[in-house]
């Protein structure tokens, strides 16, 4: 599951990059949509115990722990594409674009 969910929104951040789309605006959509999908689950639910009220904690929780991964790995394939573009672009080395990322990529197997 977290290999999946790795490879799946890695893929969506290069993806993203080649639609030129900022990744600024990539982690904002993402914000929205977990607090959009939180209350919906809000507004849906009904609260007649501690017990629902755990639950709908715990969810949250499990909501948060995916959102936090699937942006970290949007970031990572998006910076692994514009990395890719850079070398292609002015002929650089992996060596001299880590110097502008500060680490070498370890790419992603799709």
């Amino acid at each position: 599951m977290k290999e999946d969910v790795g490879k799946r929104y890695a893929a969506e951040g290069m993806e993203l990059f080649r639609m030129r789309i900022p990744l600024c605006e990539v982690i904002r959509s993402m914000y929205l949509l977990r607090r959009t999908l939180w209350l919906f689950v809000v507004n849906e639910s009904d609260f007649d115990s501690a017990l629902q009220l755990h639950q709908m904690r715990e969810l949250n929780d499990r909501v948060i722990l995916f959102f936090d991964r699937a942006e970290y790995y949007v970031i990572r394939g998006y910076m692994e594409e514009m990395n890719r573009k850079i070398k292609e672009l002015w002929n650089l080395k992996q060596e001299d674009t880590e110097k502008i990322f500060f680490y070498q990529f370890i790419l992603i197997k799709q």
